[in-house]
């Protein structure tokens, strides 16, 4: 039976202990894994500014009772015609 699971694109403080809600979906996955899995994809694929960086930071897990389960950061996308400089 799936079990709901939220996914949070958030934006950090001074801290990382009160995040704040950029965005949100529900996902309704068979386990934690799979919910993992969404939460990455979202993480390398998005193209809404409300799930990449600048606007948010990190994309956060949830259980249904509201336990943080898992946590990535977000990708940076670089403006059009700009490069990464080689360390």
């Amino acid at each position: 039976m799936p079990n709901t699971f939220y996914i949070l694109s958030v934006r950090f403080g001074q801290t990382t202990d009160s995040p704040t809600l950029v965005d949100w979906v529900i996902a309704r996955c068979d386990n934690l894994a799979d919910a993992k899995r969404e939460a990455r994809r979202r993480a390398e694929t998005a193209t809404a500014c409300e799930w990449i960086w600048p606007k948010a930071e990190a994309i956060q897990v949830l259980d249904e009772r509201g336990v943080e389960r898992f946590r990535c950061w977000c990708r940076v996308v670089l403006p059009a015609g700009r490069k990464l400089k080689a360390a």
